[in-house]
C-alpha cells in the first residue's frame, strides 16, 4: 500500500513538473511572439509616419494623387492659362463678352483643383488613420508611447489641410458670385464688389497662415 501511495506521488509530482515546463515554455513563445509583434508594429508605425510626411507634402505642394487623376477631368493648359489671366482681371471693367468667356471657363476649370486636392486629401486620411490603428494594437501589446507626439502632430497636419480644402472651396464659391454678379450688372467700383474683396482677402489670409502652419508641423514630424 505503501509502495502504491509512493508510486501515486512520484506520477502526481511529475505531472506536476510536467504541467510547469509545459506552462513555462508556453510564456516563453508567449513572449516571444509578443516580442516580435512589437518589433514588427514599431517598424510599421515608423514606416507610416515617412508615409504621412511624403503624403502631406504631396498635398502641400499639389501633387494630385492617381486617384483624383482617375476621377476629375481637368480643362487644358490653354484654357487654364485663359482662366487665370481673366480672373486676375476681375477687379477690371471686363466686358459682357469677356465676362461671359470668363464664366464658361470657369465652368470647366474652376473648381477642378481645388476637387483633386480634396480626393488627394483622402489619401492622408487614410494614413493617419493607419498610424492611429497601428499605435492602438501596440498599445495592446505592451507599454508605448514613443509616438503619441507625432500621432498628434499629423492629426493636426491633416485637420489643418481639411480647413484648408474647405476654404479653397470658399474661394471657387466667391470667385463664382463675383462673376455672376458682375455679369448682372454689380460695378466694380460699388460697395458690395469692396465687400466681396474684403472677404477674397480673409480667405486667402487664413489660407496663408494654415499653409505656413503646416510646414512648420511637417518638418517636426
Amino acid at each position: 500500500m505503501k509502495q502504491f501511495l509512493l508510486a501515486n506521488r512520484f506520477i502526481i509530482l511529475g505531472t506536476m513538473v510536467g504541467l510547469a515546463t509545459v506552462y513555462l515554455l508556453s510564456l516563453q513563445i508567449v513572449e516571444s511572439r509578443l516580442a516580435t509583434l512589437s518589433a514588427v508594429l514599431g517598424q510599421d508605425i515608423l514606416l507610416k509616419h515617412t508615409a504621412i510626411k511624403t503624403v502631406a507634402t504631396d498635398v502641400a505642394n499639389g501633387k494630385v494623387s492617381t486617384r483624383a487623376q482617375a476621377l476629375v477631368v481637368d480643362c487644358s493648359l490653354a484654357e487654364r492659362a485663359q482662366f487665370e489671366n481673366r480672373l486676375v482681371k476681375l477687379e477690371e471693367s471686363l466686358g459682357a463678352q469677356e465676362l461671359d468667356e470668363l464664366e464658361r471657363l470657369f465652368n470647366i476649370c474652376g473648381d477642378v483643383q481645388a476637387t483633386k486636392r480634396a480626393i488627394s486629401l483622402l489619401d492622408l486620411e487614410s494614413e493617419t488613420n493607419d498610424l492611429r490603428e497601428l499605435m492602438r494594437v501596440r498599445k495592446m501589446v505592451g507599454d508605448y508611447t514613443g509616438s503619441d507626439a507625432l500621432l498628434s502632430i499629423a492629426e493636426q497636419i491633416l485637420e489643418n489641410e481639411q480647413r484648408i480644402s474647405a476654404l479653397t472651396f470658399d474661394q471657387v464659391s466667391l470667385q463664382k458670385d463675383i462673376i455672376n454678379r458682375l455679369q448682372a450688372g454689380l460695378s466694380v467700383n460699388s460697395e458690395s464688389a469692396t465687400e466681396l474683396r474684403m472677404a477674397a482677402q480673409v480667405l486667402s489670409a487664413e489660407l496663408i497662415a494654415l499653409v505656413s502652419l503646416n510646414g512648420e508641423l511637417r518638418n517636426a514630424l
